[in-house]
């Protein structure tokens, strides 16, 4: 019956947020219109050409005397229209991440009933969407390979939307937002300044933003550079970290011990969900 749904009342509940026992006329035709070609017609797809469909139904239905002319007429006049629900769609990319968690004997093609609930947000998830389309079609050349990725969550961890890519139609797509495993680069910064603080540095005292090397175990050498592929020289720690210069962070972390850095970060994600599970 489209948007991924079986039968009348599944059909029903996704796009009305109703029961089929409930639906009223001009509802009933537009599901009746589905079963020519469920993906066409559904109504999330192309609200018009669902309603265009319904209103040859209830001719039908008039024809056949199971509407009077009244109404048929009212029906035509008054036609069905999507839920808020239904009309932010559910995204494609969380679903697909909801299917990759579940057990193996549920696909896509599963045909039992099979209620799964989850945390999402329909309302939320049209923002995030239409945000990320919002940039793409403004803000970034169309030839542009850029990307992104949104996840939007609750203080308690529950996933409530997520946007994979600038590709926002469709499911099986990659998603970027749990897929794409990528360092973590500057935004590991903040770590390595709080296990300096730790370590008795100060914001103001200096350090030499210069072309350094190093020999990295099983990788070699490893010449580090700063974004701008510039070096500013002595610089303070706090204006190193507001400008995110690599190579202070880098020497600063090397001077502390990386061992150091890395438990002082896991220690923080430790809390900050103990603290999370305390709410």
């Amino acid at each position: 019956m489209g948007a991924g749904t079986r039968g009348f009342e599944a059909a029903a509940q996704r796009y009305f947020g109703k029961s089929a026992k409930i639906v009223n006329p001009s509802e009933a035709a537009m599901l009746a219109g589905l079963l020519k070609a469920p993906t066409r017609y559904a109504p999330t797809n192309n609200l018009k050409r669902s309603q265009e469909r319904a209103n040859l139904i209830i001719g039908l239905m008039e024809n056949q005397n199971f509407l009077s002319k009244a109404e048929a007429k009212f029906a035509r006049e008054n036609p069905a229209t999507l839920s808020k629900f239904a009309q932010a769609k559910a995204g494609g990319y969380f679903a697909d991440w909801v299917m990759a968690s579940l057990p193996d004997y549920l696909t896509y093609e599963t045909t039992e009933d099979v209620v799964i609930k989850t945390t999402f947000d329909p309302l939320v998830q049209k923002a995030a969407t239409e945000a990320v389309r919002s940039v793409f079609r403004n803000q970034v050349d169309q030839h542009s390979k850029a990307q992104a990725a949104i996840v939007i969550m609750s203080p308690n961890g529950a996933v409530r939307a997520m946007v994979g890519g600038r590709d926002l139609k469709g499911t099986g797509l990659f998603n970027r937002a749990t897929q794409a495993l990528r360092q973590t680069g500057s935004l590991f910064k903040p770590f390595v300044y709080a296990a300096a603080f730790e370590n008795g540095f100060s914001p103001n005292d200096l350090v030499n933003d210069e072309q350094i090397s190093m020999d990295l175990p099983g990788s070699g050498p490893w010449t580090p550079k700063n974004y701008s592929n510039t070096f500013s020289g002595e610089v303070t720690l706090s204006k190193a970290f507001s400008e995110s210069l690599n190579i202070p962070a880098i020497k600063i972390s090397e001077s502390i011990g990386r061992e150091y850095v890395s438990e002082l970060a896991k220690g923080l994600a430790y809390f900050q969900i103990q603290a999370m599970d305390q709410r």
